[in-house]
C-alpha cells in the first residue's frame, strides 16, 4: 500500500502524450521524435513540418506494394489537415496557426 504523505512530488506538470490527432503521433512522426512531439505545444507544431509534408509511409508504401502510387511530396494537404487546419472543417474559430505556417 502506497502511503500519500510519503510521495514527493517536484515541479510542474508536464504533458505527455497527444493523441488529439492520433495519425500525427502513430504513422507520421519518427520513433525518434516522439516524445518531442508528445511533450511539444500544438502552436510549436512547425518543426514538425518536415515529417508531415514528406511522410515515412509514403517512402514505404510504394516498396512494401509495388505498383500502390502515392501523392509525391511535399504534401500541402497533409500540412492543411494536421497543422494549420481547415477552416470550417477542422480549424476552430480563433485559433492561430502553428508559427512557421501562419
Amino acid at each position: 500500500m502506497i502511503d500519500d504523505d510519503d510521495q514527493d512530488e517536484f515541479g510542474g506538470w508536464v504533458q505527455v502524450s497527444r493523441l488529439g490527432m492520433p495519425l500525427v503521433n502513430e504513422v507520421v512522426i519518427p520513433v525518434g521524435q516522439k516524445d518531442r512531439f508528445n511533450g511539444s505545444d500544438p502552436e510549436q507544431d512547425g518543426q514538425f513540418a518536415s515529417f508531415v509534408q514528406n511522410p515515412e509511409p509514403a517512402r514505404l508504401i510504394p516498396i512494401l506494394y509495388p505498383g500502390v502510387k502515392v501523392p509525391a511530396a511535399p504534401r500541402s494537404d497533409l500540412v492543411a489537415i494536421f497543422l494549420t487546419g481547415i477552416p470550417g472543417l477542422n480549424q476552430p474559430l480563433g485559433v492561430r496557426p502553428s508559427r512557421c505556417f501562419g
